[in-house]
């Protein structure tokens, strides 16, 4: 299918005209106002001519509803929209089938408030207003029913939306901070100003991006016209999929572009994030656009002409989706559950950072987020396109404890190029410019510890996510100078061992005595391929600071050691193919 669908009428029901163009160009999306004109017998009949349309819900917040910010009752606005749209979606998704329900909350919040539309303003402060709204709203709808996707609301062009030529500089924008809000913007002002931006959390948060476009002719192929919305792009915190849910290509002020929206489809065809379009409008709304007389106006059977052709082009493969534990463990209860599992053919672990604010993470309602997000990613290899990711990130770790989402059994997702035989740790939280600390950093470190034990790596098999891609994670404030020290301590105390079992008072023997051996060192022979310091190597314990010596401990019992920076190697005398770390 291609990417041509239509935005349903807001008032009067479905005419016999309406339908007759539905035929004739089956709808890749459909954009409608619940109840309003727009039946749940009318999704279902529509689903007839197009059986894989995409449903964008839109429920109304009415023009005026928003009201007075001081007015004792402009609290209660929120709470009865969430509680509407929550009926529309319960109504709706009894005909909308999973994977194709989405829900637009709002709409073009950045027209002035004078306007008496669903506007929330065009100031600063109006633009922090609607990002609460919208993140209030969005947690609220996504814990009620998670199948739905929730876009970033639509913007009216202007007012506000992005920052253009001729418009203010040095202030901040709908989709970005005052950084960019100037001419020759480098990659650093745009990478600030996404962060800054009043709408940051919101954009990072929705799980698609929704745009209005609407044009002359000749304006089609213009960064500030039919193409408005690849600025807003520039501005997303995170790869999203994008929907046009109103969009119109005309000839002066009334009359519809056929060889515009032709022109026009054939520029936004070119941009892989765009997944589907719904042209305003069908049914009476002040006339209507696409009639001549009775009969569909020559511009759909230009449209019908371009879906097919769109969709000769491109055959997406659906992949299955994705399979995700989602228990919460302790550290305790997950080396307890690792021990048991049989991990073949692990040779890497990475670590990644979510990117994102801590206070958003909301446990397992973020992993059915994140699973909904993954299985729309769109990704291409030499059997063509494909829709969803076959799996994700292995574990998420909080202060809490570890989340667990892709099985462990399974190679997961997470590095362009580098999954097989992957294991991938994500870190919640933004750690570019500070570091993972307390008990998340604990918590992390202890999963990446017992994962390395349990596939008999060495510590240099951890891997960050921005060896092999573009990117700071797991964080530009995280280094592995940093944090190999830290693993191979809590290796030392909690691992390292190779079937040999010491206790608590043998251990303190050993560590005694070889404390007194490191004073009497004059110089220590180093052989790499010996048993101890490949033992050493592979945990990371640092340079050999004793040569070997035997120990005899309680009851007679010989222990042959050897100190290194970082711990203690021994070995029952003769028997070397058992091995422990002890820590100084």
């Amino acid at each position: 299918m291609g990417l041509v669908g239509w935005h349903l009428g807001n008032v009067t029901p479905m005419s016999a005209l309406d339908w007759q163009i539905i035929q004739t160009v089956p709808p890749v999306a459909v954009t409608f106002l619940a109840d309003d004109g727009v039946s749940p017998d009318d999704i279902k009949r529509i689903q007839q001519y197009a059986p894989d349309c995409h449903f964008i819900m839109r429920v109304y917040l009415a023009p005026g509803d928003l009201g007075d910010k001081n007015a004792p009752n402009y609290g209660a606005v929120i709470p009865a929209y969430i509680k509407r749209c929550k009926q529309k979606m319960d109504a709706y998704a009894k005909v909308i089938p999973a994977g194709r329900r989405h829900l637009q909350i709002f709409n073009e919040p950045n027209m002035p408030r004078w306007s008496q539309w669903e506007g929330f303003g065009d100031t600063e402060g109006d633009m922090r207003a609607f990002d609460l709204a919208f993140r209030t709203t969005y947690t609220a709808l996504k814990a009620h029913d998670s199948s739905w996707r929730i876009g970033f609301t639509p913007l009216t062009p202007g007012n506000r939306d992005a920052w253009f030529d001729s418009d203010p500089t040095g202030v901040p924008y709908y989709m970005h901070g005052p950084e960019a809000a100037k001419a020759g913007a480098t990659a650093a002002d745009i990478k600030a100003a996404i962060k800054s931006g009043p709408c940051y959390q919101s954009l990072l948060l929705a799980d698609e991006y929704y745009a209005h476009s609407y044009c002359k002719k000749e304006e089609v192929s213009q960064p500030w016209g039919g193409l408005r919305y690849q600025r807003y792009e520039v501005f997303l915190p995170k790869p999203m999929d994008v929907w046009i849910t109103e969009c119109l290509v005309m000839e002066g002020v009334t009359v519809v572009s056929g060889d515009g929206l032709v022109a026009w489809y054939g520029e936004i065809g070119k941009d892989p994030a765009v997944k589907g379009t719904s042209l305003w409008i069908l049914g009476e709304h002040n006339g209507h656009a696409w009639r001549d007389g009775d009969k569909p106006i020559r511009a759909v059977a230009q449209l019908a002409a371009v879906q097919k052709q769109e969709a000769s082009h491109v055959t997406v493969i659906q992949e299955p989706p994705i399979q995700m534990d989602g228990r919460h463990m302790t550290v305790a209860e997950f080396e307890q559950y690792v021990a048991g599992l049989k991990l073949k053919g692990v040779n890497t672990i990475f670590l990644h950072h979510t990117a994102s604010d801590r206070a958003q993470w909301r446990g397992y309602d973020s992993l059915l987020a994140l699973k909904n997000y993954y299985e729309h990613i769109q990704w291409t290899d030499a059997a063509g396109v494909h829709s969803g990711w076959t799996a994700g990130p292995h574990l998420f770790v909080d202060d809490s404890g570890i989340w667990l989402f892709t099985p462990l059994i399974w190679d997961g997702v997470g590095v362009t190029g580098h999954n097989v035989g992957s294991r991938h740790i994500e870190m919640v939280g933004d750690f570019d410019k500070v570091l993972p600390s307390g008990a998340e950093w604990d918590n992390t470190v202890a999963a990446i510890g017992i994962l390395l034990e349990a596939c008999k790596l060495p510590l240099d098999a951890l891997h960050f996510h921005r060896e092999y891609e573009n990117k700071t994670c797991p964080g530009a404030a995280v280094t592995k100078e940093w944090v190999l020290p830290q693993l191979a301590a809590w290796m030392a105390v909690h691992g390292g061992d190779m079937g040999l079992d010491i206790d608590q008072a043998t251990q303190e023997a050993v560590r005694n005595a070889m404390y007194s051996v490191i004073g009497r060192v004059q110089g220590v022979p180093y052989n790499p391929t010996a048993a101890f310091p490949k033992f050493a190597r592979a945990r990371a314990l640092g340079a050999p600071l004793t040569a070997e010596v035997d120990i005899t401990v309680g009851g007679g019992q010989v222990y042959r050691c050897q100190g290194f920076a970082c711990g203690i190697v021994a070995a029952k005398k003769g028997i070397y193919d058992q091995l422990a770390a002890v820590a100084w």
